[in-house]
């Protein structure tokens, strides 16, 4: 991953402040538990004051097919998408993480 952060030509070339960070999850439960009742909603608390003023969001989920990895160039699409056109079927962000986690079946 180091070497996608770093790379000038690579997809996080026009966001050069932009920190990434790629998971998988099986269920919308455990990765609402993780960003919202972790340490993880701690630190995030503070994202106003080193995130760039224009963002709107910092997580962007979408459904892959198992056994799939998915790439930061990949993720920095999906991100833009959600950006520009908003929340969709398949792509979602963490204000709609929560209504999905707590209907989940367990």
């Amino acid at each position: 991953m180091e070497a996608v952060q770093e790379d000038p030509h690579g997809p996080l070339a026009d966001r050069p402040n932009t920190a990434s960070t790629l998971s998988v999850w099986e269920k919308l439960a455990a990765l609402y538990q993780f960003v919202a009742k972790t340490f993880h909603s701690r630190i995030m608390k503070g994202a106003p004051d080193w995130f760039a003023p224009d963002d709107s969001g910092y997580l962007v989920c979408w459904w892959v097919p198992e056994g799939t990895q998915p790439t930061v160039a990949e993720g920095m699409a999906k991100w833009h998408m959600l950006q520009s056109g908003g929340e969709l079927e398949n792509l979602f962000s963490a204000k709609r993480l929560k209504a999905l986690a707590l209907a989940e079946p367990a």
